[in-house]
């Protein structure tokens, strides 16, 4: 699993290769070292369920209590909004390919978090919302958003699964970050 606790603070922005087999263990294992850290973390998933991830957290004695999440696949699957829903904890998206919504609800639970410190959103994972949109848009999508991240200083981490973007996919991904760990 990917070791961020020390290259944190020097490095904002972060692409995590992860292979298929450990995309959740390399999830949870991130979550806790931010939560360990003290970092308020905003997970965006399209991979899990909230509150899936939640459940996993808590199994994995993770403190949850700054953890906030962007939910695309929950309202999706279900056809409505979950009914365990917490809006101070988690935004759910219509669809995975509902971009715009995506963007709005990361800001809005970016200004509810990141008055008090050291704000990082995790996105889980860029792989599989290749599912729902080009790459061209996801593309777009992830530019604007590290140049969000980066005006409003918050750090970021995006998670994709290993051999699981096109080269030159690829290669935009890396152009848009600090630090990339495989």
């Amino acid at each position: 699993m990917a070791d961020i606790s020390s290259s944190i603070g020097e490095n904002d922005l972060f692409l995590i290769f992860s292979g298929a087999n450990n995309i959740k263990k390399e999830n949870t294992a991130l979550v806790s070292q931010l939560a360990k850290l003290n970092y308020k973390t905003i997970v965006v998933t399209s991979n899990q369920p909230y509150i899936n991830l939640i459940r996993a957290y808590e199994e994995n004695n993770i403190d949850t209590s700054n953890i906030y999440f962007v939910d695309l696949i929950s309202r999706y699957a279900l056809g409505k909004e979950p009914e365990n829903k917490n809006p101070k904890k988690c935004r759910f998206i219509s669809t995975p390919s509902n971009l715009t919504d995506t963007g709005i609800a990361i800001t809005e639970m970016i200004n509810l978090n990141n008055s008090s410190g050291e704000t990082v959103v995790v996105f889980d994972s860029i792989t599989t919302m290749l599912i729902y949109v080009s790459s061209d848009q996801i593309s777009k999508f992830i530019h604007f958003l590290t140049n969000k991240f980066r005006l409003l200083q918050v750090k970021g981490i995006f998670l994709v699964v290993e051999g699981g973007l096109d080269p030159a996919l690829e290669v935009r991904f890396t152009t848009f970050v600090d630090k990339i760990i495989r």
